[in-house]
């Protein structure tokens, strides 16, 4: 495991929390660089396997920093094992882990008792209700909006009506929320966007700007929100293959173990 995007240049950053990271093997080159304001890092692992990891250069904000090793969150909750639970998460797959840390926390739950669906595609609904719970909103359903197609008391109701009264998420038209659409990655990436500006929360500028080879296809709208999610180092795509605007990714979106910092890294395995 290693964290290949950046806090670069977030000066304001004070502690971080690694808890839960026991396996990370690697910090790649300016990962804190410029972080001057960091003082405190939570880790849950012993100063022996802290002493193993591989911290390329550039991080001395990171070595300079207060440590506290064998960090136990309060109150965290354990993890649950989500394959004994819905017959369609399998062990060991790319999302089990993500699966798991999200039902865990309440963020994503299953579509029935048995069934969650990890490859589905995730609609505008479902991804709004994520990003509220993430946030700890805990609007009413018992709520009218202004979009004829969210109806009062269903599980997206509070969570569209606060996303769209904060600026997160637009409707796909003046009077239509487009509640069944299945997300689109350029609006996964807006919403992402807005929702860290909401959170307070700067985006890392870690990766060097790129054009895709389907640039063209990139609505105006979404065009700031791919380019600062592809500086962050979080968005997929390639000048060959490009960043495909328009297709749907799967459930669940990608996510680090700890996702109170999604804006910053990644984690790959």
């Amino acid at each position: 495991m290693s964290i290949t995007a950046a806090f670069y240049g977030c000066t304001a950053l004070e502690s971080i929390d690694l808890t839960g990271c026991d396996k990370l093997g690697k910090i790649g080159e300016r990962v804190f660089y410029e972080c001057e304001s960091l003082t405190d890092v939570y880790y849950s692992g012993t100063e022996e396997q802290w002493n193993e990891i591989v911290i390329e250069a550039f991080n001395a904000p990171l070595k300079n920093a207060n440590f506290h090793f064998n960090y136990t969150e309060p109150d965290t909750p354990e993890i649950v094992d989500t394959t004994k639970i819905f017959s369609d998460v399998a062990e060991g797959r790319w999302y089990t882990e993500f699966v798991n840390y999200a039902y865990t926390y309440g963020f994503f739950k299953g579509v029935s008792e048995t069934d969650f669906r990890p490859q589905a595609n995730v609609n505008r609904a479902m991804f709004v209700t994520v990003l509220s719970r993430i946030a700890g909103i805990e609007e009413s359903n018992d709520v009218t909006t202004k979009f004829a197609d969210v109806e009062s008391g269903r599980y997206y109701t509070g969570a569209v009506k606060w996303a769209s009264e904060n600026g997160i998420v637009n409707g796909v038209d003046e009077m239509t929320f487009g509640v069944k659409n299945d997300i689109t990655r350029e609006q996964l990436c807006t919403m992402i966007v807005r929702f860290a500006d909401y959170m307070k929360v700067t985006l890392a500028k870690s990766v060097p700007a790129m054009t895709f080879a389907d640039d063209a296809q990139i609505s105006n709208y979404a065009r700031d929100a791919i380019a600062a999610y592809q500086k962050a180092g979080i968005v997929n795509g390639s000048v060959e293959n490009g960043v495909t605007p328009c297709s749907s990714p799967k459930a669940p979106p990608p996510a680090p173990r700890r996702l109170k910092y999604l804006p910053y890294f990644t984690e790959t395995m």
